[in-house]
C-alpha cells in the first residue's frame, strides 16, 4: 500500500497545525497579490507570496518543535543548526520542509479545483466563523488591524495567503467526504473492509500470570522461610560495577562509525590498564557515561549480553562487553550481608538491601511455574475449558477474545508470538516486566468484526485510496521549478507563533 503524505495527517501528526479551517471565500482563482506564480492547476494559481507563507509556516513550526524537544535534553541549537540536521539518511530537516511544502501546495491547488469541479461549497457556518475568529485573534495579538497589516507587510505575507492556507483542512475534508463519505461517489465496499480485516488482523485470547499489580506496581509475593530467601539470593543475584562508553550522543542518536571506533579503543585501552594491574576500575569512574556504577541484580534485569557476562564471570574478573548502549567494562564483586539485608543508618532504620527483591523474584518464579504447569496440561489436552474468566488468584488476569493488527509496530513481539501459534493452539511467553502470558490463536472470520474495527479499516482504506487519487493529479500541475529553486529555507523568516496558531 502506497504511503501518501496528505494535508490532514501532516498537519495533525507532524506539525500540529490548525485543528479547524474554513473555505471562507470559496474557490478564489487568484490569491490577490501580484507576485510571480509558483504553480498552477486548472483555474487556480499559487503565488510566490502564498508559497512563501506555506514554507515559512512549516519551517517555523518544525524548527520550534525540534528546539523545544532538544532543550528537554539540555541541548540548544540555532535555526540553521536544526535545518541542517538529518531528517532521514538522505534528507536534512530543511530539505524535508521544502519537500512537504511543495506537496502541500500541490494538494491545495488540487482540492480547490476539485471543489469547483464537483460544485462543493461551504455550508457550515462554524467553519467560516473559525477562520474569521483565527484572523481576529492574530490581529489582537499584534495590537489591532493596522499593526497586524504592518507586520504582514514587513514579512512579505498577505492576509489572503494565511486564509488560503487555513482553508486546507476543510478542502481536504470536503473532497474526501464527497468521495468516501456516506453515499460517496467512491465509497469503500463492505467486502473490501471484511477482506482487510480477515487478512490483516489476528484474533486471540488467553491469560496473564502477572508478577505485579499493574495498578500499584507492587509485586505479588508469597511467604518463604529465611533460609530459602538467602539461598535464592546467593544463587540468583549477582553484584558488579562497571563503566560505560556510550555509542550514542546526548539525543540518543547513534554516533558516527569513527566516533564509535574511538569509544571502543578507549574501552579496550582502559581494560588493558586494569588487567595489567596498572590501574583499577575506580580510576576510570569519572569517564563512565552511565548514571549507575554498582549494581546488584537478578535475571531479566539487564540487557542480555551484560546479564550473561555478569553471571558467567568469577568474582574479581574484569571483562569488556558490547551491548546496544555501547562498551561496558564490568568487574564482578563479592556480595555482602549488607547487600542482602541493607545497612542500618544513624537513625536506626535499615535502608537498601535486596531481600525484598529476592522475595519478589522468588514469587515471580513460582507464578511462572504455575503458568508453565497450566501450559503443560493444555498441551496434553487435560483442561476442558481455558482460559477461565475468573480465578481466585489475584495474579491471574483473564484476556478476553481480542484483535490485533498484524503490522502493529508497537506490539511487534506480541504480534509475532500470535502469528507463530497454530490456530486453536496455546503458547506461553514471559515478559519479565509483566509476567507469563498464555496466548491462544483464535480463528477469524468476517462475522467477528466489531463496528469500531470496521470504521477504522474503512477510514484507512479511504485514506489510502484518497491519497492515490490526489496524487494522480500531480503531473497535471504546472510548476515553476526555477522559482521554487530560489527559495532558500535558511533565509525565510521564522514566524511568530501568533501567525500560525490560535490560543
Amino acid at each position: 500500500m502506497k504511503k501518501i503524505k496528505n494535508i490532514v495527517s501532516f498537519l495533525l501528526v507532524v506539525l500540529m497545525l490548525f485543528s479547524f479551517a474554513s473555505c471562507g471565500k470559496d474557490n478564489d482563482v487568484v490569491s490577490g497579490d501580484n507576485s510571480e506564480v509558483v504553480m498552477s492547476y486548472g483555474d487556480y494559481t499559487l503565488s510566490e507570496k502564498d508559497f512563501m507563507y506555506i514554507v515559512s509556516t512549516f519551517k517555523s513550526q518544525m524548527v520550534s518543535y525540534y528546539q523545544s524537544y532538544l532543550s528537554s535534553y539540555g541541548a540548544s541549537y540555532s535555526d540553521s543548526d536544526i535545518l541542517e540536521m538529518q531528517m532521514s539518511e538522505d534528507k536534512t530537516i530543511g530539505e524535508y520542509i521544502k519537500e512537504v511544502s511543495i506537496e502541500f501546495a500541490q494538494q491545495l491547488l488540487i482540492f480547490e479545483q476539485l471543489c469547483a469541479d464537483s460544485g462543493i461549497t461551504i455550508t457550515d457556518q462554524s467553519d467560516i466563523d473559525s477562520i474569521n475568529n483565527a484572523l481576529e485573534d492574530m490581529e489582537v495579538a499584534y495590537g489591532g488591524t493596522d499593526l497586524f497589516e504592518i507586520e504582514l507587510a514587513r514579512l512579505g505575507i498577505t492576509r489572503s495567503a494565511i486564509e488560503r492556507y487555513m482553508r486546507a483542512n476543510v478542502y481536504y475534508t470536503l473532497v474526501h467526504d464527497y468521495r468516501y463519505g456516506e453515499n460517496g461517489t467512491a465509497a469503500i465496499p463492505a467486502e473490501s473492509v471484511y477482506e482487510e480485516f480477515v487478512n490483516n488482523y489476528y484474533h486471540y485470547d488467553g491469560a496473564l500470570y502477572a508478577y505485579a499489580d499493574y495498578q500499584t506496581g507492587e509485586a505479588y509475593t508469597f511467604e518463604f522461610d529465611e533460609e530459602e530467601i538467602k539461598s535464592f539470593f546467593d544463587a540468583e543475584f549477582v553484584k558488579v560495577r562497571h563503566i560505560l562508553y556510550k555509542n550514542t550522543d546526548s539525543k540518543n542518536q547513534k554516533l558516527s562509525e569513527n566516533e564509535i571506533a574511538e569509544k571502543k579503543n578507549k574501552a579496550e585501552s582502559a581494560l588493558a590498564s586494569i588487567q595489567s594491574g596498572e590501574k583499577t576500575l575506580d580510576d576510570f569512574k569519572a569517564e563512565t557515561e552511565d548514571s549507575g556504577y554498582e549494581y546488584v541484580f537478578t535475571y531479566g534485569s539487564m540487557v542480555k549480553p551484560f546479564e550473561e557476562a555478569s553471571f558467567e564471570m568469577k568474582v574479581g574478573d574484569v571483562r569488556l562487553v558490547e551491548t546496544e548502549f555501547g562498551y561496558h567494562i564490568i568487574e564482578k564483586l563479592e556480595k555482602t550481608e549488607e547487600d542482602y539485608v541493607g545497612k542500618v543508618g544513624e537513625d536506626g532504620k535499615t535502608k537498601g538491601g535486596y531481600k525484598d527483591a529476592a522475595i519478589a523474584a522468588m514469587s515471580a518464579k513460582q507464578i511462572r511455574a504455575e503458568a508453565l504447569e497450566t501450559m503443560d496440561k493444555l498441551s496434553k489436552g487435560e483442561l476442558e475449558k481455558y482460559p477461565e474468566q475468573t480465578d481466585a488468584k489475584k495474579y491471574y488476569i483473564y484476556m478476553k477474545p481480542s484483535f490485533i493488527k498484524k503490522n502493529d509496530a508497537q506490539n511487534a513481539e506480541f504480534v509475532k508470538i500470535i502469528g507463530d501459534i497454530e490456530e486453536g493452539k496455546f503458547q506461553d511467553k514471559e515478559f519479565v516486566s509483566d509476567g507469563t502470558y498464555i496466548i491462544r490463536h483464535l480463528p477469524i472470520s468476517k462475522e467477528d468484526i466489531t463496528s469500531e474495527i470496521y470504521t477504522s479499516i474503512e477510514d484507512e482504506l479511504a485514506m489510502s485510496a484518497f491519497g492515490e487519487y490526489v496524487q494522480s493529479f500531480y503531473d497535471k500541475i504546472t510548476v515553476n521549478n526555477e522559482l521554487i529553486d530560489k527559495f532558500d529555507i535558511k533565509t525565510l523568516p521564522m514566524l511568530d507563533s501568533n501567525l500560525y496558531t490560535v490560543g
